[in-house]
């Protein structure tokens, strides 16, 4: 394979092995629901917390009482520094839609692509010192935020998914905030990306992935080995 001295640098997470976590979690989910007497949706949302809470993912929403007692806030979302839980924001229809079982393949999709950049987080801060992530705690500019080393691997590892359908929505905003500021980290997040794709991707996202970036090598011929 043509990435074979790349994989020690690669945090490598597998749709395998989040469609596992998935697999198992929406299982308890739907046992839960049909066993529940009263389709409520707070009642809904308690079972797909404790459907999930043995993987260490949370779910959070928004607004009235109910919400103060899980969790409200989409600052929330996303894995604490110290490699723990993952916690999910879901908006109030996605919360709703819990209580009809046959109406909750958006909300999987969703869930599996947060699961595949945070779980890459998790792995990554479970491997690093804590002067490494005294320096993640500090606030910074959305460029430079996306531009470290350990964004530009999670969010390629996303990107790579949404390229196996289209564009990718990710590579649109490293284009529009990364590239101006950093032609090296954009290079970088363009050669991870592909890695990722070469990795767990097909050749429609290859495909997907030059056409979206290759109109910005006119001059210079896009290299991607």
């Amino acid at each position: 394979m043509r990435l074979q001295k790349y994989l020690n640098e690669i945090t490598k997470v597998s749709d395998e092995e989040i469609n596992n976590i998935l697999n198992i979690g929406f299982s308890r989910f739907k046992e839960y629901m049909k066993s529940t007497k009263f389709r409520l949706w707070p009642i809904a949302l308690i079972n797909f917390i404790m459907a999930f809470k043995n993987f260490g993912i949370s779910f959070s929403t928004e607004g009235g009482l109910f919400s103060k007692l899980i969790g409200s806030s989409k600052e929330a979302m996303g894995t604490t520094f110290t490699g723990g839980t993952i916690h999910i924001y879901l908006s109030r229809k996605e919360i709703r839609s819990l209580k009809n079982l046959s109406s909750i393949k958006n909300i999987r999709k969703k869930v599996f692509d947060i699961l595949v950049h945070e779980i890459t987080h998790k792995k990554q801060f479970s491997a690093m010192s804590k002067e490494g992530l005294k320096g993640v705690r500090e606030p910074m500019e959305y460029a430079k935020y996306i531009g470290s080393s350990i964004e530009i691997e999670a969010f390629a590892r996303g990107a790579a998914d949404e390229l196996k359908v289209g564009r990718s929505e990710i590579v649109n905003t490293y284009i529009e905030y990364l590239r101006p500021n950093s032609e090296k980290k954009w290079r970088d997040f363009l050669k991870k990306t592909y890695q990722y794709i070469d990795l767990y991707g097909n050749d429609k996202a290859k495909e997907n992935f030059r056409s979206q970036v290759e109109y910005l090598y006119k001059k210079i011929p896009l290299d991607l080995s």
